[in-house]
């Protein structure tokens, strides 16, 4: 065997390992995380607050889909939540749960809340509450931002990133 063959071998070889530990020394690190979806409204209950012009409460189910721009991977998400704002002044804040289901059929249950930064922008923070599968012990947040297609809220686009943190394997 050629001397250029053996080099070449043990390159490879030491390519591979370093490879291998690059990946078990990251396992235990926190990775970025962004994924942008679209969403929809399934549920929708809002009664106006007597206290002034446009004041309304509302309780909300959304489905989405989400896409992880850092493995490509579709997320399913279903949110519940609840809402205080004015359609007038652009006052109120927004706070509820989410559930992502990975293809895996694992899942990451997480919190958020948010104020309006515009007339159909928001913009807030979420936190894992937990996680069940390979996903289990996780730990992470963010920010994330939603548009909404229309003044109505019933259709949108939202991005969220932050950093989650695996367990050891």
């Amino acid at each position: 065997m050629s001397c250029s063959k053996i080099i070449s071998i043990i390159a490879v070889i030491i390519f591979l390992f370093g490879i291998s530990t690059i990946d078990c020394a990251v396992a235990a690190e926190k990775a970025k995380c962004i994924t942008e979806g679209t969403f929809y409204s399934v549920k929708w209950e809002q009664i106006e607050v007597a206290d002034e012009e446009e004041h309304k409460i509302g309780i909300y189910e959304m489905k989405g889909l989400y896409f992880d721009e850092l493995t490509g991977e579709r997320i399913v998400d279903k949110s519940v939540g609840f809402m205080d704002f004015n359609t007038k002044t652009g006052d109120g804040f927004v706070r509820g749960y989410g559930v992502e289901t990975y293809s895996n059929g694992d899942k990451m249950f997480r919190s958020f809340e948010g104020k309006p930064i515009g007339k159909t922008q928001w913009k807030g923070e979420w936190n894992i509450i937990k996680c069940t599968g390979k996903l289990k012990g996780t730990d992470g947040g963010g920010i994330w931002t939603w548009t909404s297609y229309d003044l109505d809220m019933n259709q949108g686009y939202q991005k969220m990133e932050g950093e989650m943190q695996t367990p050891e394997q």
